[in-house]
């Protein structure tokens, strides 16, 4: 009779364990809306459940969906703005504002046909700054863009204007 009781209570025990568990780990749906500190909703901001692959990120108008469970970590990181993390809780609606982080920008150099970090690029890059147009007065755009690194811009002197212009690499 002994091993009976042993039997019903080892069970009882388990029954209580599952119901413990499954009432701590319960999933539901996260959604949210991700704003700057100028309240403008972003796009594109990645939210994902730290320690795994599974994320998301927000539509046009800066909402996001995401299903995780409470006691998780989402981690919100976007470019240019501090990352943040954010315990789930019993809240499924989350509002998140995310703060510039200006150390971040100057990480960054956006060139003409996307953005590398700075300690990755090899080519050369130049600037055209207005202050040095100001003092030149060009009259067409090739004459903004003589003199620019690894272009090289031609001459054309008949009277319909033009030229050629020639980029290294």
């Amino acid at each position: 009779m002994d091993m009976k009781k042993h039997r019903i209570f080892t069970w009882l025990t388990l029954l209580l364990f599952i119901g413990v568990v499954s009432g701590y780990a319960q999933h539901g749906i996260i959604t949210g809306k991700v704003f700057d500190t100028t309240r403008e909703a972003l796009i594109g901001v990645t939210i994902q459940l730290k320690g795994t692959m599974k994320g998301t990120i927000t539509d046009f108008d800066g909402n996001f969906s995401i299903e995780a469970s409470q006691g998780e970590i989402l981690v919100i990181s976007y470019i240019g703005y501090k990352t943040q993390e954010i315990v789930v809780s019993n809240n499924s609606n989350l509002t998140i504002m995310l703060q510039d982080d200006a150390e971040l920008l100057e990480e960054v150099v956006v060139i003409g046909y996307g953005s590398v970090r700075k300690k990755d690029l090899t080519g050369a890059v130049s600037q055209i700054r207005p202050d040095a147009l100001a003092n030149e007065a060009p009259k067409t755009v090739a004459d903004v863009l003589r003199g620019t690194a690894g272009l090289n811009v031609g001459f054309d002197r008949s009277a319909k204007g033009g030229g050629t212009m020639s980029i290294r690499g």
